[in-house]
């Protein structure tokens, strides 16, 4: 028995920021609030659960590095 799949949600988008020893520091903002709580919540514990990744190179020049992942 197979489980249809659910077309009907949202897109999501997090923007989050890499520091420069790779922790993940995520800062939801306004417009990241979608209309279902459950995808907020999958989307935070999603980068909760990487928590770090590999450190900024060392060529690059600033402490930290926004980003975001998402999905359609």
């Amino acid at each position: 028995m197979s489980i249809p799949a659910s077309n009907t949600a949202p897109p999501v988008i997090m923007t989050f920021t890499i520091l420069r020893d790779g922790t993940i520091r995520e800062y939801p903002s306004e417009d990241q609030q979608w209309e279902n709580a459950a995808l907020d919540r999958s989307a935070e514990r999603a980068l909760y659960d990487v928590g770090k990744v590999e450190p900024l190179p060392a060529a690059y020049e600033r402490d930290k590095a926004e980003s975001s992942f998402g999905s359609n």
